[in-house]
């Protein structure tokens, strides 16, 4: 039904909204992936500002709240979370079915990004997203992994590397402060192992470079 000057009326917008949930969740969120099998690496970007990059090119995301859902999805490392958590999370002021379907449409921006080249994909099972991070290339990612290597001194010096600066820095999520947290213990962590060895091993110098990055960071003199 259509109202004067062509507009769709309230109730078939809302028909057309059901039908387009159902097509989503029948469509992206089914157990077998809709393309085949990725081969580019993308590569995100979390320590500092959040980035994507495929190639040489930096790639936009096109809507605040998909690179809020990618972004948190990237902190639990391509776990399966609730559908529910997540809705609740994103439009905490809203809740319900509306935050689901504000979820969903969500997924729709980024399932229809794999049609620009751009290889990112969710997949949903027993009321739960994650994303597949095959095709995925991550600091943050590199950096848990390589944290567990953190009584090796080499590592401890690629890890001051990877850390370019507060996890998802200008982002601002409501729930980003105990990741954000987490990350700094561990980046003080390491600048305090650095510091300890270069003491141990004479080497002034050194020691010096790691006794000022802490004191930058505490914000003494």
């Amino acid at each position: 039904m259509r109202t004067l000057g062509g507009r769709a009326s309230p109730e078939t917008r809302r028909i057309r909204t059901g039908r387009n949930i159902s097509f989503i969740q029948g469509r992206l969120f089914s157990g077998h992936p809709p393309f085949p099998p990725l081969s580019s690496a993308l590569e995100i970007r979390c320590f500092g500002n959040l980035a994507f990059r495929l190639g040489d090119a930096y790639l936009r995301i096109g809507n605040k709240k998909a690179a809020e859902l990618l972004a948190y999805l990237l902190c639990h490392g391509g776990e399966p979370i609730p559908k529910q958590h997540l809705a609740g999370l994103l439009w905490p002021r809203v809740g319900g079915r509306q935050a689901l379907d504000s979820l969903y449409k969500v997924c729709t921006h980024i399932g229809a990004l794999e049609y620009r080249g751009i290889p990112l994909r969710l997949r949903s099972s027993g009321g739960e997203i994650q994303l597949d991070c095959r095709s995925i290339s991550c600091d943050l990612f590199r950096f848990d992994a390589l944290y567990q290597e953190k009584d090796n001194i080499a590592s401890c010096h690629t890890l001051l590397d990877i850390y370019a600066g507060p996890l998802l820095q200008t982002q601002g999520y409501d729930w980003l402060a105990p990741w954000e947290a987490r990350y700094e213990l561990r980046y003080v962590e390491i600048l305090t192992s650095l510091l300890s060895h270069y003491e141990r091993s004479g080497d002034a110098t050194r020691a010096g470079v790691f006794r000022k990055k802490l004191l930058l960071f505490s914000g003494s003199d």
